[in-house]
């Protein structure tokens, strides 16, 4: 019998973690669910899965959770915009991003990928749209969720540079679409659908 490739996701119970798992899970990998204890993951409904309760910033939980896993993928992090401090997001978003990395180099794991955010790069226009070799918006450093996301992000590159770790980055925008559970994103929508009219920035 052929060996089924395991995929470790973490925040599988998320908007993007629960369809990163989904669609997984369609194509053959054997989809190791991590979500931290007591969540809620009724986004995980129907999904051939095994869920595994694990704290990641936590380097001995994590060590039973990534045991014999050929690939992560790193959905977790705190997306919260407020507060602003750096030190809100940092264990979260940092410190659960280098367990990972390090656990990951130990247990061979073929592909690393870490779900970074646009705010990491500068924003173009549409005669020059910008791209991943526009550096970080200084500005964003007020915000403790971006240059949380930025610092985890670049401490991947370093690994891949430096260390030819094999990661990758995506560096997705707003995301919206099925299994938003705890409904994130969802919210606009439902704004939208109870105020008719919804004000909202450019961009993202």
């Amino acid at each position: 019998m052929q060996h089924k490739e395991k995929v470790l996701v973490t925040g599988a119970n998320g908007l993007l973690g629960s369809n990163v798992a989904d669609r997984l899970s369609k194509q053959g990998y054997d989809v190791v669910a991590v979500v931290r204890k007591n969540s809620n993951v009724l986004a995980l409904n129907g999904i051939k899965c095994k869920i595994v309760e694990c704290d990641i910033t936590k380097r001995l939980e994590v060590e039973k959770a990534i045991a014999g896993s050929d690939y992560v993928v790193h959905c977790a992090a705190n997306t919260k915009q407020s507060p602003s401090n750096l030190d809100a997001y940092k264990k979260i978003n940092i410190d659960s991003t280098s367990v990972l990395i390090q656990l990951s180099k130990l247990n061979n794991i073929k592909r690393f990928i870490y779900v970074s955010t646009a705010n990491c790069f500068t924003n173009g226009t549409v005669q020059n749209p910008g791209d991943e070799s526009k550096g970080f918006m200084p500005w964003l450093k007020k915000s403790g969720y971006a240059y949380s996301k930025y610092l985890a992000q670049q401490m991947v590159l370093e690994e891949v540079e430096k260390n030819n770790f094999p990661a990758i980055v995506v560096a997705p925008t707003f995301i919206i679409g099925p299994r938003d559970a705890k409904v994130s994103s969802g919210k606009l929508i439902m704004h939208a659908l109870k105020r008719k009219v919804v004000f909202y920035p450019p961009g993202g």
